[in-house]
């Protein structure tokens, strides 16, 4: 604290010593004094501090030092009150509760610094932390049990572990369309997991020729109605493949993959845009239009069509 501080408490001291006992009622020169008397015991509490570690040779006491500005602005506080905001500020006033503001927060912050707040934070959260770890100890403790049950139980026809896909011929509800293929017919191996070699592009019933779905109509049938009631829908391969715009040969291989009806194999222009079909009448033949183009709604009251869906 500076010299100056102590010699204006010191002549206010004086000053206020003098006041009459008219003034001495009135709230704003009793607050007045009590700030004075403040400033005076805070200057007589640092100087008692510097001088015991001047003379025992050691560091200023900043914790003392502290609890000085502490009970200064307290006091100051407690005089501001009874004064109710209308106790003029003595001189020197400004740069003393500076002074003392200042030494309270240093105080504060080497305490934290030190590890003061830090332990009380770690105190406090140290019960939390055991918990923690005791539930830690038993998530582990949990996790080795199940890994060593799941080790030993693939092979018992049961899909009963996190690490099994399947277990014989439990496929745990999954199948061939469930894993994004069109149909067939999905295993297990030895090791639990899915075996999609079964599996095909195609949905059950439909014929996988020249990587196209393919479904033989009944008689009258258009394509369009084919295709819808598998849950499908036209492909323009039945016409790019084994239509108007494809080969007889394919229409032909491609009606005896499907078992149509055996009979002569005619290729020729068409009463509508039938593009590969089946005469299912009395006089059956394979027949190949190459006209008029293929359509997918054309209908023939006899012809079973060969339709490609997707």
């Amino acid at each position: 604290m500076g010299f100056n501080i102590r010699s204006s408490v010191m002549a206010l001291s004086i000053v206020f010593l003098s006041i009459s006992s008219a003034q001495a009622g009135d709230p704003i020169a009793k607050c007045q004094s009590a700030k004075v008397k403040a400033m005076g015991k805070y200057v007589a509490c640092r100087t008692k501090t510097e001088a015991k570690a001047a003379l025992r040779g050691l560091p200023i006491d900043t914790a003392a030092l502290a609890k000085c500005a502490d009970k200064f602005l307290s006091g100051w506080g407690k005089a501001d009150t009874k004064g109710a905001g209308q106790c003029a500020d003595p001189p020197g006033a400004d740069e003393t509760l500076a002074e003392a503001t200042s030494t309270l927060y240093t105080d504060w912050a080497a305490s934290y610094v030190t590890g003061g707040a830090a332990n009380i934070c770690a105190e406090s959260c140290a019960p939390c932390e055991a918990d923690l770890q005791t539930c830690e100890g038993d998530l582990t403790t949990c996790n080795a049990e199940l890994a060593a049950c799941q080790g030993n139980s693939c092979g018992d026809g049961v899909v009963n572990a996190v690490s099994e896909q399947c277990d014989g011929s439990d496929l745990d509800g999954s199948s061939c369309v469930a894993l994004s293929h069109g149909g067939g017919t999905l295993a297990c191996t030895g090791g639990c997991r899915f075996d999609a070699n079964g599996c095909t592009k195609c949905p059950d019933g439909a014929l996988e020729f020249e990587d196209n779905c393919w479904f033989l109509g009944l008689a009258g049938q258009s394509c369009d109605a084919v295709c819808s009631s598998n849950g499908m829908l036209y492909d323009s391969a039945t016409d790019t493949v084994a239509g108007s715009t494809g080969t007889s040969t394919a229409c032909f291989d491609l009606l005896g993959s499907l078992g149509a009806p055996a009979g002569p194999n005619q290729s020729s222009t068409c009463g509508g845009g039938f593009g590969c079909f089946a005469n299912v009448s009395l006089f059956p033949a394979r027949v190949h239009c190459t006209a008029p183009p293929t359509t997918s709604s054309a209908i023939f009251a006899d012809g079973a069509r060969a339709c490609a869906c997707r």
